[in-house]
């Protein structure tokens, strides 16, 4: 069946209309990109309006729903005469397909008689995902994922919906690879980190007596309390929960119950719940998902293999963290990161002008896996300002800005590097933490500490006017005037993470 090569489910169709499409015709495009695209909802009443063989709405896999549209209806008694008024449905329904490319038309060679006495020459399959966010038309979607020269920005809604927002935690952070923090910063057992994975919950990570580090649901599987609040810690024995002084070990077990009593006999199936980790080049990822769809090592892709393998990454030591609570959606930060086209405005009496090109373009490859990045010409390091000397010994040859998705930047210059990661704590909230590396040699420096407070003072200054835009950002989209522009030559790694970003929230589909 033609149908069954587009959607793989041929089952759906009513016999009626699998008897005419069986083994006849082959596909042509119904419908043109360059139509007028409003959202096609879940519901397409409007599609089966006049077909009376009871073809409905079908989900699939919980991603798709596929809708068997007639094109042309004539009557029985004259085959020859104007369509009718199904075709004016299907035709509304195909000039509003959210994505262009998205149907296909199987033009039966023989018209036979259906439906009580109609005629349905053509039939249309139309996928469309089943997720449609109140205040996001798919339409605006499809044009966010069109080639960077065609494409629009992501519509406000998609910074303001809870609803998109929700989607975005279930589909994107509660199944990625989250940084947690740097082996460095776990110098002996007992040490940990903290954070809350978005959508999911709090998390620590801990190294064990034995000297691995593992990472756990930051929860006690006594009454749900959290265990630890502090962002980086050292315990001196256990973790002891602040409600009832439950102990864990440092291994996630039950050490502990005080008063003992009828719990103490379930010790060993209360342990702490552990979660998925996973290291590179010093750097450690928590995935709340049990069973990660994918390996860390497949998002990272070609990254390390074309970029990172540059840098000493491994030899260098985390010497400061900063943190910063900004108003605005998380995507606006990340969006940022990703391109240079803003920095002789928003940075114009710090940072001033700094050109930029596709890694691609450097690299002669295209990334592979969640990652992009942009190449930074510059001759020394990039981080101190433009009338400061680079004080430190060069380890590595350029300068590339790289974006790990869903939220993490990782800097690397020619003389340190510096990681950005920024979790959602609302549609309209972001907690952005930043740590800095440097090779140990270089920490080790007599005079590190003073010249590494211009370094600080670059950071702290740039990420403030970054955090001030996106929050000025965050007060614009919401405006009910907003209309997404196109994106600029300059934003093409921004365009290709919001792409990234529309495909996961709408099941993984690449159009």
């Amino acid at each position: 069946c033609p149908f069954a090569r587009v959607t793989g489910m041929a089952s759906v169709l009513c016999a009626p209309l699998r008897s005419l499409l069986h083994g006849k015709g082959a596909p042509r495009v119904i419908a043109s990109a360059a139509a007028p695209l409003p959202m096609l909802r879940k519901s397409s009443t409007q599609i089966r309006r006049g077909l009376a063989s009871g073809v409905d709405d079908h989900q699939l896999n919980g991603q798709w729903l596929d809708v068997t549209v007639a094109h042309g209806v004539v009557p029985a008694h004259d085959p020859g005469g104007p369509h009718g008024t199904l075709m004016h449905a299907v035709e509304h329904a195909v000039a509003q397909s959210p994505v262009s490319g998205a149907m296909e038309a199987f033009q039966a060679q023989d018209h036979l008689p259906l439906l009580d006495g109609m005629f349905i020459p053509p039939v249309a399959a139309v996928r469309v995902p089943e997720f449609v966010p109140q205040g996001v038309a798919l339409a605006e979607l499809e044009r966010t994922l069109q080639p960077l020269e065609h494409a629009r920005c992501l519509p406000g809604a998609c910074f303001t919906s809870d609803e998109w927002y929700q989607r975005e935690m279930s589909t994107i952070f509660a199944q990625s690879w989250i940084l947690m923090g740097r082996e460095d910063e776990l110098p002996c057992a007992g040490s940990y980190i903290t954070i809350r994975i978005p959508g999911v919950g709090p998390t620590v990570l801990v190294r064990g007596k034995d000297g691995v580090s593992r990472a756990f649901a930051n929860v006690c599987s006594h009454r749900g309390a959290q265990l630890l609040h502090d962002e980086v810690g050292q315990l001196r024995g256990g973790i002891v929960c602040p409600y009832h002084a439950w102990t864990f070990a440092l291994d996630g077990s039950l050490k502990g119950v005080p008063k003992g009593g009828h719990c103490t006999q379930h010790k060993k199936d209360l342990g702490l719940t552990s979660l998925p980790l996973a290291s590179f080049r010093g750097f450690l990822f928590v995935n709340a998902d049990p069973q990660p769809k994918q390996a860390l090592e497949a998002a990272l892709g070609n990254l390390p293999a074309l970029i990172l393998d540059q840098w000493p990454l491994e030899d260098m030591v985390t010497v400061r963290r900063a943190t910063y609570d900004v108003p605005c959606n998380w995507k606006f930060l990340m969006e940022n990161t990703s391109e240079t086209y803003h920095t002789s405005y928003v940075h114009g009496a710090s940072l001033g002008s700094m050109p930029s090109s596709p890694c691609k373009e450097v690299l002669g490859q295209e990334p592979l896996g969640d990652w992009d990045a942009v190449h930074i010409p510059y001759q020394r390091s990039v981080v101190p300002l433009p009338s400061a000397e680079a004080p430190f010994p060069e380890v590595a040859p350029s300068t590339y800005f790289v974006n790990l998705f869903p939220c993490l930047q990782v800097n690397v210059t020619k003389d340190c590097a510096w990681w950005m990661r920024l979790l959602p704590t609302s549609a309209a909230s972001t907690r952005v933490t930043m740590g800095f590396l440097f090779p140990k040699a270089t920490a080790a420096m007599p005079d590190f500490d003073a010249k590494l407070e211009h370094y600080l003072y670059r950071w702290d200054l740039a990420v403030r006017e970054d955090n001030e835009i996106s929050v000025n950002q965050q007060e614009g989209v919401g405006s009910h005037f907003y209309r997404p522009g196109p994106y600029h030559e300059l934003e093409f790694a921004t365009h290709k993470f919001d792409r990234w970003v529309v495909q996961r929230c709408l099941g993984g589909a690449s159009f």
